[in-house]
Parts: C-alpha cells; sequence; structure tokens
C-alpha cells in the first residue's frame, strides 16, 4: 500500500497515488535509542527492500565517525518492520566492520532479499581510503523477522575474490521460491576480461560459517564465468564522460559496474537473472554511453545461459545510463534510466521501456521519456543517480515502480528526484486460489485488489458480499455442503468470471481465472 523512498540523508513515505505521509525525515530517525554511530550520524548511502515473503519493509544506511575521510568506528545500520506498515514500528541491528584489512569502511552496500537471508555487497576501503576488496555478506532473515536480537550478518572473507569489487547480490521478485535452495545467495559483478561472473554464498548460522564459491564445489572463490563483447562506456574507462547541454561539465557513468538490481524470478520452473550496464557503441567516438542488458538463465547451473544480451541504444543518438530491471509475474521486462542528448538540448531526463515476453528475442520497445529534465548539472558535480531503481509492486506483481534523478533548472546539489510507475495492460495480476473447508469458502481475489466486492450467490439466488483486506483476501462462513454457490470478484481495475463452487469439504485451490 506505500511507496518509500530514501534519497542520500532522508527517507519519505508516500501511498501510491502521491500522498506524503511521513517525511522527509533524517534516516537515523529509525536508530533512535541504539546507542552508536547508527543513532548518533547520518550519512545516507542508503538502500532499502520489501520482503514480498515476509511483507516487511528493510531500510539500510552506513555509519561512520567525522573526519576528513570515514572514520572509525564503521557500522552498516539495519531497520526490519514489525509489519507490513513502513510507519510502524522496526526492530534495528548495527553490524561492526573493524577499521583496516581485511575488513575496512563498508561502502556503496547492496541489499538483495533471498528466502534464507537478506545479502548484502560492499566496497570495502582500508582505514576508508584504500580499496581492500569486496564485502559479501548475508544477515540472518529468520531471526530478524521475528526481532530476535542475536541475529547475526556472516561474511565471506574480504580478500577470497582477488579485489574484486562492486558486486550485485540477487534479489527475490514475486513469491515463487528459487529451484534450488542448497546454493545460497548469487552474487555478480563484470570482470575486464570482460566477463560476468557469479558466485555463491552459502551460510551457516548455526555454525556461524559460510563458504563463498561457485555452488558447484569448487573451491573458496571460484566463480562461474560468463564471457561476452563489451566496451564500458566513456571508451572503456567506465568513468565520467556523459555531455549535457549548456554545460561543459560532465557526468559520471559507473561503466565500471553492474547497476543495480540483479533482479531473480522463477517462472514457470525457469530461473531468470535481469541486470543491466552501461557500454560506449562507438569507442572513441562522441558517444559515451548506451544500456546494455541481460537475461541469464541456469544461473544454478554449471553452464548458465545468456538467453537474451543487447544494447539499448534508440535512434543511435544520445547517452543513456543509470539503467535498472526487473520481470514481471508474466516474464515482461521494464527498463529505466537516465537519457540526455546535448546534440538535441535535451536535458538530463528520466526514460522508461521495456519488453513482452512474446517480443523478439534482444528486443525492447520504444522509449518513453516519463520525465524531461529542465536543468543541467554544473559547478564540476559528476555524480549522477546511481541509486536509481526499478521493482515490481508486490500488490499486484505486474507494475513496473521506478525511482531516479532529474534537475529542474541548471546548477549544483540542486537534484530533485521522480518515483513513477508503468505496466503492460496485457498482464494480469496474479489470479487467486479458492480453498472450501467445511463451511468456509476463503480465498483471495488477486494481490492488490485491496477492496474489492466479492460476491457469493447461492442456488436459492441468496446474494452475500465481501469486501477484500489490504491483500486482496475474503472469507465466506456458514456455507452449507452439499449446495452450490456462484462466486464472482470485481474490482475498478479487474473482473474476474464468475466460478460455479460445489461445496464438500476438503476440496482445495480452486481458482478464479480472470477474463
Amino acid at each position: 500500500s506505500h511507496v518509500v523512498a530514501w534519497v542520500n540523508s532522508q527517507y519519505a513515505v508516500f501511498n501510491k497515488t502521491g500522498t506524503l505521509l511521513l517525511g522527509p525525515i533524517n534516516g537515523n530517525t529509525l536508530f533512535a535509542g541504539v546507542g552508536n554511530n547508527c543513532e548518533s550520524t547520518n550519512r545516507g548511502d542508503p538502500i532499502l527492500q520489501y520482503d514480498r515473503l515476509a511483507d516487511r519493509w528493510i531500510l539500510s544506511q552506513f555509519a561512520f565517525s567525522a573526519g576528513a575521510n570515514a572514520t572509525p568506528p564503521y557500522f552498516q545500520c539495519i531497520a526490519v518492520s514489525t509489519s507490513g506498515n513502513p510507519l510502524g514500528t522496526y526492530v534495528r541491528y548495527s553490524v561492526a566492520f573493524s577499521n583496516t584489512s581485511p575488513s575496512g569502511f563498508n561502502d556503496y552496500g547492496k541489499l538483495g532479499v533471498w528466502p534464507d537471508g537478506y545479502y548484502t555487497a560492499y566496497n570495502m576501503f582500508n582505514s576508508g581510503t584504500t580499496f581492500t576488496g569486496a564485502g559479501l555478506c548475508v544477515s540472518d532473515r529468520v531471526k530478524m523477522l521475528a526481532g530476535d536480537p542475536a541475529a547475526t550478518t556472516l561474511c565471506a572473507p574480504f580478500a577470497s575474490y582477488a579485489g574484486g569489487g562492486s558486486f550485485l547480490p540477487a534479489d527475490l521478485e514475486g513469491t515463487t521460491l528459487p529451484t534450488n535452495s542448497s546454493q545460497g545467495g548469487i552474487f555478480i559483478r563484470q570482470s575486464t576480461a570482460p566477463a560476468l561472473r557469479l558466485l555463491k554464498l552459502k551460510a551457516d548460522f548455526t555454525a556461524s560459517t559460510v563458504t563463498l564459491t561457485d555452488g558447484l564445489g569448487g573451491a573458496a572463490g571460484s566463480f562461474v564465468n560468463i564471457p561476452i563483447t563489451l566496451t564500458r562506456a566513456c571508451n572503456g574507462t567506465g568513468g565520467t564522460c556523459v555531455a549535457q547541454p549548456g554545460t561543459t561539465n560532465l557526468l559520471d557513468t559507473l561503466g565500471d559496474r553492474m547497476m543495480y538490481r540483479l533482479a531473480y524470478r522463477n517462472i514457470s520452473g525457469v530461473d531468470r537473472l535481469v541486470v543491466s550496464m552501461s557500454e560506449d557503441v562507438d569507442g572513441a567516438g562522441a558517444r559515451s554511453a548506451a544500456i546494455r542488458w541481460f537475461e541469464i538463465r541456469n544461473p544454478f547451473g554449471a553452464a548458465p545461459t545468456l538467453f537474451q544480451n543487447a544494447t539499448y541504444d534508440p535512434g543511435a543518438s544520445g547517452d543513456r545510463w543509470m539503467s535498472s530491471m526487473a520481470t514481471n509475474r508474466c516474464g515482461d521486462i521494464g527498463l529505466s534510466y537516465n537519457v540526455v542528448n546535448a546534440g538535441t538540448s535535451l536535458k538530463p531526463s528520466i526514460g522508461v521501456t521495456g519488453r513482452l515476453s512474446s517480443d523478439a528475442v534482444n528486443t525492447m520497445q520504444a522509449e518513453t521519456v516519463t520525465t524531461t529534465g529542465t536543468g543541467s548539472q554544473t559547478g564540476g558535480l559528476t555524480r549522477w543517480g546511481d541509486y536509481s531503481t526499478m521493482q515490481i509492486d508486490p500488490s499486484d506483481d505486474v507494475t513496473f515502480w521506478y525511482i531516479s534523478q532529474y534537475l529542474a533548472a541548471d546548477g549544483s546539489f540542486n537534484w530533485r528526484t521522480r518515483i513513477a510507475s508503468a505496466k503492460f495492460t496485457t498482464c494480469a495480476p496474479t489470479a487467486a486460489g479458492v480453498t472450501v473447508s467445511g463451511r468456509v469458502i476463503s480465498g483471495a481475489a488477486g494481490r492488490g485488489l485491496t477492496g474489492a466486492v466479492v460476491r457469493l450467490t447461492d442456488q436459492n439466488g441468496g446474494v452475500r458480499n465481501a469486501v477484500t483486506s489490504r491483500l486482496g483476501t475474503f472469507s465466506f462462513g456458514d456455507v452449507e455442503p452439499g449446495q452450490t454457490y456462484v462466486i464472482s470478484v470485481v474490482s475498478r481495475r479487474f473482473n474476474f468470471a464468475p466460478r460455479v463452487i460445489q461445496v464438500v469439504d476438503n476440496v482445495t485451490d480452486l481458482e478464479l481465472m480472470p477474463e
């Protein structure tokens, strides 16, 4: 029912029509009473997620002491809601990192929800200045959801992957579990080979141990390699090169890394990962960045496949970067990003595209600029909205929500953010099961159909109505075994064909099928 956005040091809560319900307030407000840097400082670099399996929110940021550089002690501060309401209460956890190698300052944190844990990736810096390696960690999801203060976070040795950084953890979409739960959580990064590299982190919270391998019996630090052909943005440097209208100030592509999220979905037993990054399409030419996107299948096997591997560069014009991807329940893919074109005076804007599962492989549809920026970033400030994100609405498993950066006027540190949504109308929300048990009919009208009217008509023409809950659930009691009922569901957005139900004991999993 909510949209939560956290930008740098402040977060806010909205309803889905855009009404502000809370904030913006400082992120460290979440950690009042914790008693360490999580409470006393407000450093930002936030990441947040919604746990679809548990109907909980996870909000997190790092913390460190004041100083020219990040000064110890270092913490990752994690708040887990006690209900599905982000305006409610939270249990709070502080993950401590030491000052020097093999630990260090936990920068650029990324969070993925997985059935057996909350997986996080960091770029680690010795004394806040010297890159040490990747921090790949997992927190005890079960204990955190229970509010257990003994919940721990386990990390692989930070030097176990030859210093490589900027990993992304896989993040579960939908509620269908992965086909393989034995390998742990998946992490990905791009290498200069060039290649995509997959590792698996497996935790044993009872023994307080983790293994970081390819998941297939390889040695510590082993990985599954997926070769690709790629030139990173900015003529291979992956750096700062995006030109803007009206200024010589360039913007950073962060083209040396994959862009959040690494979105996982199981559709009909097929494991899928989608992820994207920036690439240079003309080498030393005038162009700087286009979107390279991938769909990986069979990530738990020894030979994952690049089912899709393509560049999105509509019109071969302008630059596109800061992308994010997601997949809905029908296998349709959404892609959001920033777009700018110094040649046509298009200032940094927000674009979106996507593809139906039935579209030709390796293709995306036409571009839609959903927010046209009216300012270029000046003053030597190069960093841009690198925490831009696309997510699937958990209430219908169909709608794509995304947040990104733009400017209303030329300037520095005057950026704004836009939260928007889009969907393919060909994908209906989840049809739901109906359970008949004894004298009770219960079920769900479909996730997202809050406030829908469910109508139960008996064989004598008697009618009863029920209104669905926030999760779309409903229930009718005192039904008579042996009688026939007609059940129908109607909402403002979707109509479900009436179903005839013969009520007997122990009948389960009848379905309301969408028209």
